[in-house]
């Protein structure tokens, strides 16, 4: 169980099951998987400088294996590439890591003629309250997240799943550092940081596009359930 699941237990209500699934979620989860690359060194940030970076293989079909050092000016062509591609897919990916992992269980209900959605069940609380309580503690005023909890927190903004665990009075100075460290990401100079800001700015361009699948008239946010039909029935869109 990886960021990517993490991040899509913020989008779970704990109590109801009901899902804040979304374009912007989407992708992020897929960007989720990429910042887990670069953490357990998958992904090699390299500057352009060096002259023992490889050029990343933008073109590739897939990038599923390995693309290792990604020179600096490459992120910018082979990221939002990766997110196009993954992205559509991550969130059944996640819940389907969580259902695995006995997190939650999805009962099936038919709707229409080859048309389903399945509601969520939660069966580990807990572990729902230590991921919010992990993105409480990440935009603490006086924290100082790890490269690994900033990018938690940041997606889980981007994601726009963040603001329910943040809510009322009590939180106003985190959703406050929320938005600073958000807004703070383009300016650091660290490789990593310039990687999560390339993600977060192909996040939004993405979602915002929803682009459609070939052959399928449905809009992304349609074929992940983003209907009112789906958020009024708290159903996630099934397979």
């Amino acid at each position: 169980m990886g960021l990517g699941s993490e991040l899509a237990i913020l989008a779970i209500d704990s109590k109801s099951g009901r899902p804040r699934f979304s374009a912007d979620l989407a992708y992020s989860l897929a960007a989720a998987d990429l910042v887990e690359m670069v953490l357990n060194g998958r992904i090699q940030l390299r500057a352009d400088h060096d002259a023992d970076a490889d050029p990343a293989p933008a073109s590739a079909p897939s990038f599923g294996i390995l693309f290792a050092n990604l020179r600096m000016s490459k992120m910018r062509t082979v990221i939002p590439t990766w997110l196009a591609e993954r992205g559509p897919k991550a969130i059944n990916k996640h819940v389907d890591e969580l259902v695995a992992s006995g997190a939650i269980t999805l009962k099936p209900i038919l709707v229409g003629p080859g048309e389903s959605k399945q509601a969520i069940t939660v069966h580990d609380p807990d572990r729902f309250a230590t991921a919010e309580q992990r993105l409480q503690a990440a935009c603490a005023p006086a924290a100082d997240p790890t490269f690994e909890d900033l990018a938690f927190a940041v997606l889980a903004n981007t994601a726009k799943c963040a603001s329910p665990h943040l809510h009322g009075w009590s939180n106003r100075a985190q959703r406050r550092r929320l938005d600073e460290l958000t807004q703070s990401v383009d300016a650091l100079v660290a490789p990593a940081a310039q990687f999560l800001a390339v993600c977060i700015a192909s996040i939004r361009e993405l979602a915002h596009n929803a682009p459609k699948r070939p052959g399928d008239n449905r809009s992304l946010d349609q074929q992940i359930g983003l209907t009112r039909t789906g958020r009024d029935a708290a159903l996630y869109w099934g397979r």
